[in-house]
């Protein structure tokens, strides 16, 4: 845990004592449903990039499904991983985040998650940190309806085709590519 604590404080610069605290609660011990280590979490700090921290309530999922926020976080991240906290009533709700992320992660993305049993849910049962955030994986693109239209015409092909682009792209210049989510222009 004293490695992890460190590399939150060599690696932020505001709000370092509230990162940390934020951060180390995300471990589950070995004794929760499923554990989450510091290790997990010091392997994700250190990817090279940036990181970010999300809390959120299962009642966000429904707003996600919506705004999609979490889906361009995801997007931009190399690692993600995410603490869930257990009522006893909390299993459908776990399940449904864990499916979002699973469904709209890369493969060569990490994806971890934790869950630790607790008497009653704090006011952000959910933690989610995103790492290895670099620069190229934050482009962003709109496309008119027509564009969109024709992606989506042919994701047997174009799906391929462009993983094969990103792959080229990417063991050129030694950093991992993520896929571009394309966001529709309505104007």
């Amino acid at each position: 845990m004293q490695k992890l604590l460190k590399c939150i404080k060599d690696n932020t610069t505001k709000n370092t004592n509230e990162i940390q605290k934020c951060i180390s609660s995300m471990v589950c011990e070995t004794n929760q449903p499923i554990p989450l280590s510091s290790q997990n979490l010091l392997n994700a700090i250190e990817i090279k990039g940036e990181f970010l921290v999300l809390k959120l309530h299962y009642n966000d999922f429904e707003d996600e499904l919506k705004n999609q926020n979490i889906k361009y976080k995801i997007s931009q991240a190399l690692s993600v991983i995410v603490s869930y906290e257990d009522d006893g009533n909390s299993y459908k709700y776990i399940e449904q985040f864990v499916k979002y992320i699973q469904n709209n992660s890369d493969e060569k993305q990490n994806s971890t998650f934790g869950v630790k049993n607790v008497d009653k849910l704090s006011e952000f049962p959910i933690t989610i940190l995103f790492s290895g955030i670099l620069p190229i994986n934050q482009l962003k693109m709109t496309v008119g309806k027509e564009i969109d239209k024709l992606i989506h015409s042919d994701d047997e092909y174009f799906i391929p085709r462009f993983q094969k682009h990103r792959d080229d792209i990417s063991k050129e210049i030694g950093i991992p590519i993520l896929p571009v989510l394309p966001m529709l222009d309505d104007g």
